[in-house]
């Protein structure tokens, strides 16, 4: 399986960059399939203050987002990953936002 590390400028023209991927009855992406997982990461923001921490201990910040992209990751065969426009792509995160299970 290949990773690849995606971004484009909204969630419409990521499917429109992957028609190729299994839909459900709605028209949204099944995040797996025989060939793929798809993690659909969206926007990605960064903390900035702390709001509050509720009587469990979790905090909450004010958040803003990184950039005005929308990301995902998609681990695919070889054949499923030629179908995946360059331009879309980017190289692996120094510190991704999220990984798959394993790595």
């Amino acid at each position: 399986m290949i990773d690849l590390y995606l971004r484009t400028s909204s969630e419409k023209e990521l499917f429109i960059a992957l028609p190729f991927l299994a839909t459900d009855w709605k028209g949204d992406f099944l995040t797996s399939g025989p060939e793929y997982e798809l993690d659909i990461i969206g926007t990605i923001y960064k903390p900035l203050m702390l709001l509050s921490v509720n009587a469990k201990g979790v905090p909450s910040y004010q958040r803003e987002a990184i950039d005005s992209a929308f990301y995902a990751n998609l681990r695919c065969s070889k054949a499923l990953a030629n179908k995946v426009n360059a331009s879309i792509q980017i190289q692996k995160p120094v510190t991704p936002y999220r990984m798959w299970l394993g790595d």
